[in-house]
């Protein structure tokens, strides 16, 4: 099996549990993929497009080191000859918010290592429509946005400095 952008990562690791260790090498944020709940929620939505993205790492360095460890590296020449160009495969958000006009609930992750997914998810499946729920974290939250999108709430994320986001959850609006 190759692992190409779009492959999720607990498709791969299922497959090769191995590789999560050249994760963890890659960059020290991965290493809490060996907390299991954190494991079993993040990797069944995250990409290894997102995982690029997440540790700022090259798309093209992490597919090469992963199937280099697999033997899969001429299986991916052939679907890349060329390298990726990872800018074509960012999303640009767009979406307009203004703090200002919400009540803003904070939940900082900086801290946490315990399995707060389901409790983040409560928070912000109750919020009103005059809230906003403001996740800080060390990293672009790529999975949970995945995650928020699902649940059909709208987001802003924003890198204050390095290493510290702040993303924006809200109801959408519909007219």
């Amino acid at each position: 099996m190759v692992i190409l952008g779009k492959t999720k990562v607990k498709t791969a690791l299922d497959a090769h549990p191995e590789l999560k260790n050249i994760l963890i090498e890659l960059s020290p944020k991965f290493s809490k993929l060996n907390n299991p709940l954190i494991y079993k929620t993040v990797a069944k939505w995250a990409t290894f497009e997102d995982v690029a993205k997440i540790g700022n790492i090259s798309i093209c360095v992490l597919l090469h080191k992963l199937n280099e460890k697999i033997g899969e590296t001429e299986a991916l020449i052939k679907a890349f000859p060329e390298c990726i160009n990872f800018n074509d495969l960012q999303k640009e958000e767009k979406n307009i918010f203004n703090p200002d006009s919400y009540k803003i609930i904070e939940f900082d992750t900086r801290t946490r290592d315990d399995f707060f997914l389901p409790e983040l998810t409560k928070l912000i499946s109750n919020i009103k429509q005059d809230e906003a729920v403001k996740i800080i974290s060390t990293f672009d939250p790529i999975p949970l946005k995945k995650k928020i999108e699902s649940m059909d709430f709208k987001y802003s994320t924003k890198e204050v400095e390095a290493d510290l986001f702040e993303t924006f959850v809200f109801q959408k609006i519909f007219n």
